[in-house]
Formats: C-alpha cells, sequence, structure tokens
C-alpha cells in the first residue's frame, strides 16, 4: 500500500515538475488566437444577417410587390397603444414590426423582429424622442419678449443578433438633432458599434413566442376587428 501511494505522489510530482518547466506562451497565444478568430466570425455573421435585414427595410420602403403584411391596431389604455405588422413573402414570414407608445411621455418605441428561416436573428429595439428645449429670449421693436423654443428629436436604435446557439450580441447608434433639421438617411448611415444589451435574452425570446401567438390570431380575423387590447388575444 504504501508503495503504491509512493508511487503516485512520484506521479504527482513529476507531473507539477513538468508542468513548471512547459511554456504556457504557446497556449496563451493559442487562446488569444481563438478568440480572435471568433469574434471575427461573430461579426462577419452579424454583418451578412445585417446586409439582409437592411436591404428588407428597403424593399419594404419600397413597395415591393413580393412582400405582403398584416396589421393590428390596439388600444389597452390612454397611455398604453401601438401596432402590429407581420411581414410575408410567399407563406413565409420574414418580419414582425411593433410600434407602440407607454406611459404619459411623448416616447414612441418601434421594435422589429428579423426572421430568416422561421428562426429569430436581429432584433432592433428604437426609441424616439421629442424634447423640447427653450433656446433663447427675444424682443421686438415695442419692447415686448418672447422665447425661442426648439424642437429636438433623439434617436436611439439597438440591434440585437442572435447566432446559432441563440446568444446575443449587440450593436448600437444614437443621434440627436433639431426636428426641422433630422435627417434619416444619415441616421441610417452611422455605424453600428458594439456595446452592452439592455434587453435579456430570456425576455426578448418570450415576447417573440408571444408574438407568434398573435400572429395565428390575426390570421383569423382579428386584424379587422375593433382597436382591443392586442394582449388580451393570449
Amino acid at each position: 500500500m504504501v508503495k503504491v501511494q509512493g508511487y503516485l505522489q512520484s506521479d504527482i510530482k513529476n507531473f507539477f515538475t513538468f508542468s513548471e518547466n512547459y511554456s504556457t506562451k504557446p497556449a496563451y497565444f493559442m487562446l488569444l488566437f481563438l478568440c480572435v478568430v471568433n469574434y471575427g466570425y461573430s461579426q462577419q455573421t452579424f454583418d451578412a444577417a445585417n446586409k439582409q435585414y437592411d436591404v428588407l427595410q428597403e424593399r419594404i420602403k419600397k413597395k415591393d410587390t413580393l412582400i405582403h403584411y398584416i396589421t393590428k391596431h390596439y388600444e389597452c389604455s390612454q397611455v398604453l397603444s401601438g401596432r402590429i405588422d407581420y411581414y410575408y413573402e410567399g407563406d413565409k414570414l420574414i418580419l414582425i414590426n411593433h410600434l407602440y407608445k407607454q406611459g404619459l411621455a411623448n416616447l414612441w418605441t418601434s421594435e422589429d423582429y428579423f426572421i430568416i428561416d422561421d428562426t429569430l436573428k436581429i432584433k432592433t429595439l428604437t426609441t424616439e424622442e421629442t424634447i423640447h428645449l427653450n433656446t433663447e429670449y427675444k424682443k421686438d421693436e415695442k419692447g415686448s419678449s418672447s422665447i425661442s423654443v426648439e424642437k429636438v428629436i433623439e434617436v436611439v436604435e439597438q440591434r440585437m443578433f442572435f447566432d446559432s446557439t441563440a446568444t446575443s450580441t449587440c450593436f448600437a447608434r444614437k443621434h440627436a438633432k433639431n426636428g426641422l433639421d433630422w435627417d434619416a438617411a444619415y441616421f441610417n448611415s452611422l455605424a453600428l458599434k458594439e456595446s452592452n444589451c439592455i434587453e435579456d435574452d430570456a425576455e426578448i425570446r418570450d415576447k417573440y413566442k408571444l408574438l407568434r401567438k398573435a400572429e395565428k390570431k390575426l390570421k383569423v380575423g382579428y386584424s379587422y376587428r375593433k382597436q382591443q387590447c392586442i394582449f388580451y388575444m393570449w
């Protein structure tokens, strides 16, 4: 028994001696290389899906006749109302857009769920808020004073990309401008930069499932009914 124990202890000592003499640099650089390759692959797959999403947006904007949709307007209360659009190419669902206003603030939120082969690939969250700022006081020739009010629009967009394992990576862009000078084309030209996700993966998957469940209801006539609360549908 002692011999066996001594034999094992000898092997353990030899193992640690080998580990100390063995350089960890190659392993470190290999790990670093794999991280870089994985990041590059994730970026490439996001870029590919993102490009498809942008192309689809342009097709919808230009009213591509190959794309059709169904719509449901809803109103739950004075502080919660909105609209859901389901876009199809043939009989295949390719996009869900959910536009809603919640609360008393003048804040609209738009969510897109971009679908490839019946799988959620990109979820976007876009908020648009109109901010009124007092800019300056003016006096006319008669001495009467007035306040010049500037209307500023701030738009924030975040895109969540889901990879093959349904794990998300987020990218965002933000811009604020005087309402009269707002340029949507300029905003869309801004680069999306990797950012922290502001929404939870599980929460998005649950919302997506609910919207898919609501889709079945809309196909049987809900889209033509009065603006009832959409959330009573499931």
